[in-house]
């Protein structure tokens, strides 16, 4: 791509991080949603939902092309933290009204806070799992689910 034709589609390299770091959030947010359409009320259930949901969004981000690095991107670039925490935000939301279905007794404000720190722990087991191979991934994965299930129902 030239230079003229960069500038036309993007105001500068932010502009390109951004527009791809969305993409991104919107391709990670999808295997939730569709994970969150999909949740059985068993007893026990959800750690086997939660650690298959993280596999998804492993490989979803890895397919992704630079997924890694935008990633990086999102957390370390001042201008693109607003992509990450409205994604993470927006996500929070949607767990939070499905948490809420199955759990009425729960304060909305303490069922937000409880999907969005969950949200958080599978994005740095994501991020974690991309940076490095000296973990062994299915390990973390599934202490990853197990801590998520303590958060929400601990």
């Amino acid at each position: 791509m030239t230079a003229s034709a960069f500038y036309r589609y993007f105001g500068d390299k932010h502009a390109m991080l951004a527009a791809l770091g969305r993409n991104l959030m919107n391709a990670q947010n999808a295997v939730l949603e569709t994970a969150l359409a999909d949740v059985a009320e068993l007893p026990g259930a959800l750690v086997d939902q939660t650690r298959a949901l993280l596999w998804r969004t492993l490989k979803v981000t890895e397919a992704f092309e630079g997924g890694y690095a935008l990633m990086v991107s999102l957390r370390a670039i001042p201008a693109l933290r607003s992509i990450r925490l409205e994604s993470h935000s927006h996500v929070a939301r949607i767990m939070a009204e499905r948490y809420l279905e199955a759990n009425p007794h729960i304060p909305r404000d303490e069922a937000y806070d409880r999907c969005r720190l969950a949200n958080e722990i599978g994005y740095a087991c994501v991020e974690m799992l991309l940076e490095t191979d000296e973990c062994d991934r299915a390990r973390v994965v599934d202490r990853t689910a197990k801590a998520i299930d303590a958060v929400l129902f601990g």
